[in-house]
């Protein structure tokens, strides 16, 4: 049957290990099976509001496993820059020869800045790891875990609201997907909403009218 300043470190624990993979690569169960067991209709053709139980919880963690490939990608880079922006804040030639002379200091706040973003990207790292899919049924509230689908002047939008790194964007069975919190201002304002309510959301100044088509 076929498949339908503080000390930076790198994840290196076999959990990290598992959880991430480079962009781009997918693994064979990253698309929920056939199970025989269930009554599923005779092809596999999956649809998320028809998704069993099985076949979404498989659908989000493949997504979250995304998520994490993304964020584990940026820490490199912000661990990178760290490291690169401390050695030439330290470096002799960078040693101010007068009070003018700002260059070491300079660099050692670009030091400075990446190491906060590579902190903060590491701590969204552990967040998402610790996140399980979970099942939101028919008439749940918008909140912790949910992937919604938000309408607004006949455009449809993917949000996964998540427990960090908020504005990471990736391509989840070909639809694009953004991940916000509970704490921005859209993700507070959809909080406890249900699919098919309609509402005016606040972002910018402006209001606008919205309709929540699903939410999974």
């Amino acid at each position: 049957m076929s498949p339908c300043p503080r000390e930076l470190r790198l994840p290196a624990t076999a959990t990290e290990a598992n959880q991430v993979r480079p962009r781009g690569t997918r693994r064979s169960d990253d698309s929920a099976p056939c199970v025989s067991s269930l009554p599923a209709p005779k092809s596999c053709t999956r649809h998320p509001a028809r998704a069993s139980f099985w076949s979404l919880a498989i659908n989000k963690r493949a997504l979250i496993k995304k998520i994490l490939a993304q964020l584990t990608a940026e820490l490199e880079v912000y661990f990178r820059a760290a490291h690169a922006a401390h050695a030439e804040a330290t470096h002799e030639q960078n040693k101010a020869e007068n009070k003018y002379d700002t260059r070491g200091l300079e660099a050692s706040y670009l030091a400075r800045g990446q190491s906060r973003q590579a902190m903060e990207t590491q701590t969204a790292i552990a967040a998402f790891e610790k996140l399980t899919p979970r099942k939101f049924g028919a008439g749940a509230p918008i909140e912790l875990g949910a992937l919604v689908e938000v309408e607004q002047r006949s455009e449809r939008t993917l949000y996964f609201i998540g427990p960090k790194a908020g504005g990471t964007e990736v391509v989840h069975d070909g639809r694009e997907i953004l991940v916000i919190t509970p704490q921005s201002p859209l993700g507070e304002q959809l909080q406890g909403k249900k699919s098919g309510d309609r509402l005016q959301l606040d972002l910018g100044g402006a209001r606008d009218p919205y309709r929540v088509i699903m939410v999974e």
